[in-house]
């Protein structure tokens, strides 16, 4: 059974000093694989993951998304039905990143079933066909994001405000009348917009007359973000 699962560190579990080649002959042996078998799976990793070109250079030589992409090669050496990741390209820059998010397209295409911890919202979004959010150590809720997005909103849109100030009591009271809940920072706060954008210059004019000083304003069709706000209270970094 313990075949049939891979599994990606979020840290590079690759030796530096070693080629790329070595490293996942190595790790083969450790999967299990006789001879014939790791050659056959090192050539392939190295070609879907685009570092047939680098084999012979050292892991260390590599930049981090490289060394990522190797990192997932080797958890995948001995052909796992299911691949278990941990933050597979946090830290990376968006060129990076979205290279990564192909080599995870590609696995999911050749039918390896993927599940990944991620606290990247719209990495997510781009890639999941199912999420489960868990905030304080519970699962809060599971399912696709349509499916999540209809069950909280309905037709709403999200509105997210941010305050120029820590807003006065009279201003609170204004804020949850008029559908907003407060986040875990004091100047943002996050509401639904119904009726459609045409809404908006009143909820404004409302906002202002009871003391607002409004640094921004945003709305936006819900989507994670607005899920993930909506059942933990907490806005994420963007």
């Amino acid at each position: 059974m313990r075949r049939r699962v891979g599994f990606v560190p979020q840290a590079i579990a690759l030796w530096g000093h070693l080629p790329v080649r070595t490293n996942l002959e190595i790790l083969g042996r450790l999967a299990g694989l006789d001879r014939d078998r790791i050659a056959a799976a090192v050539t392939d990793a190295l070609a879907w993951s685009g570092l047939a070109d680098r084999a012979a250079e050292p892991v260390a030589t590599l930049s981090g998304g490289m060394q990522r992409r190797i990192n997932i090669a080797a958890g995948t050496l001995h052909g796992p039905d299911l691949l278990l990741l941990d933050e597979p390209a946090v830290g990376l820059d968006p060129v990076s990143r979205q290279a990564i998010h192909r080599v995870l397209e590609g696995l999911r295409d050749r039918g390896m079933g993927l599940i990944l911890t991620t606290h990247d919202l719209v990495e997510a979004e781009a890639l999941a066909d199912r999420v489960a959010v868990l905030a304080g150590g519970v699962v809060r809720a599971a399912d696709t994001i349509p499916i999540l997005v209809g069950r909280l909103f309905g037709a709403d849109q999200e509105v997210l405000l941010m305050l120029a100030a820590d807003p006065a009591p009279a201003l609170r009271d204004c804020l949850r009348t008029t559908l907003f809940s407060p986040t875990n920072a004091d100047r943002i706060w996050v509401g639904r917009l119904r009726g459609g954008l045409e809404q908006l210059a009143g909820l404004r004019s409302q906002l202002v007359a009871a003391g607002a000083d409004i640094d921004e304003l945003r709305v936006r069709q819900p989507g994670l973000h607005g899920v993930f706000v909506e059942l933990t209270g907490q806005v994420p970094n963007e």
